[in-house]
């Protein structure tokens, strides 16, 4: 015989009562969903990260705003997507434009140059867009970290990363900012 039985849960911790401003940097939910659980999971910010990146890097898909405000004091991330094949996993965070990398299989291009066009979107002195590095023990981070010396500019994100780059060619000490592959 079927019991019926009702189960009313409570959250834990309430961020926002005690003065933090709760977010998810990794949502896969189309932008529809967002508003619904941002309030759901009393969530201020929210990245929505879309799979569809064929689809998001087409222009006529291409939010109009970088973010939305989907009630009072909740906001969400548009413009952004997540490079996820055989090799690695890196979010892109904050894209200004679509990238136009041609066509993605399994292995090719490789994961960098998806970071390399997004990094290159990004104006002196500012952050975005910036990448996160979402599985560190996939086969490209090493890769990436091993050639950073070469790509030191995708590591940073702001202009001191210059002067870092050039200390650190030159054997003096390196300044802290550009040491980060989560820039």
């Amino acid at each position: 015989m079927p019991v019926r039985s009702s189960v009313q849960l409570h959250p834990w911790v309430r961020m926002r009562a005690k003065g933090w401003w709760p977010g998810d940097m990794h949502v896969h939910r189309p932008s529809e969903d967002a508003a619904g659980i941002a309030r759901g999971e009393d969530l201020n910010f929210m990245v929505l990260v879309n799979r569809g990146k064929q689809d998001l890097f087409r222009a006529d898909h291409w939010p109009q705003a970088p973010e939305t405000q989907l009630a009072d004091g909740y906001w969400a991330a548009l413009r952004n997507a997540e490079d996820e094949r055989r090799g690695g996993s890196w979010i892109l965070n904050g894209l200004k434009a679509p990238l136009k990398l041609g066509r993605e299989g399994s292995w090719f291009p490789p994961g960098l140059n998806y970071v390399r066009a997004a990094r290159s979107q990004r104006a002196p002195g500012e952050v975005l867009p910036w990448f996160d590095i979402d599985m560190p023990f996939w086969w490209e981070v090493p890769v990436m970290v091993a050639r950073r010396r070469r790509t030191r500019s995708i590591f940073c994100t702001t202009s001191s990363c210059n002067t870092a780059s050039t200390k650190a060619n030159t054997g003096a000490s390196r300044a802290t900012g550009g040491n980060s592959p989560a820039a």
